[in-house]
């Protein structure tokens, strides 16, 4: 039947290594920031063997770094999720505050204001310029775990909203 058939090409594209990676991704993002910047921790060869750095941003309590994935031809995004005591104190500033630009939208005070600690320490410029550097490149793999996960979702709004990618 149609039916069969269309659920068969579905699961024919299904690759359960492949949903590992953004998990790899997400790990990698606790490793110490020069361990990122050589792509030498535990996570990083799980993630991709071929993973350039483009930047590590490691503030007092948050990081999250970018670069580039030769082996699936991303670029990926990757934050850090709660791992300390100001971590901590980020998660419980829980009031919504407006979404600039956004009529109606509303985001959590302290993952927004931790996302724009991260996004002011230059992930924008580090997008623009591997955005510059692989021109053919379609695909950005935003990942994180725990806080993390909801800065990824800032990061989409954000790269949508301020028209940062078509």
């Amino acid at each position: 039947s149609e039916f069969s058939d269309t659920m068969t090409m579905q699961t024919d594209c299904y690759n359960e290594s492949l949903t590992y990676i953004p998990l790899y991704y997400s790990y990698a993002s606790y490793c110490e920031p020069e361990d990122i910047n050589k792509w030498d921790c535990k996570w990083c060869n799980y993630a991709s063997t071929n993973f350039k750095t483009e930047n590590v941003i490691s503030t007092d309590y948050l990081q999250a770094f970018i670069g580039y994935d030769n082996d699936q031809n991303q670029i990926v995004i990757s934050f850090r999720g709660t791992h300390n005591y100001h971590d901590w104190m980020k998660d419980l500033e829980y009031k919504q505050i407006a979404y600039p630009n956004v009529e109606n939208a509303y985001v959590h005070r302290g993952f927004y204001n931790s996302y724009l600690a991260i996004r002011n320490q230059g992930l924008i410029s580090s997008l623009q310029s591997l955005l510059t550097t692989y021109p053919d490149t379609k695909d950005i793999l935003i990942t994180g775990h725990s806080m993390g996960g909801a800065l990824t979702e800032l990061c989409a709004l954000d790269m949508i909203d301020n028209e940062i990618i078509n």
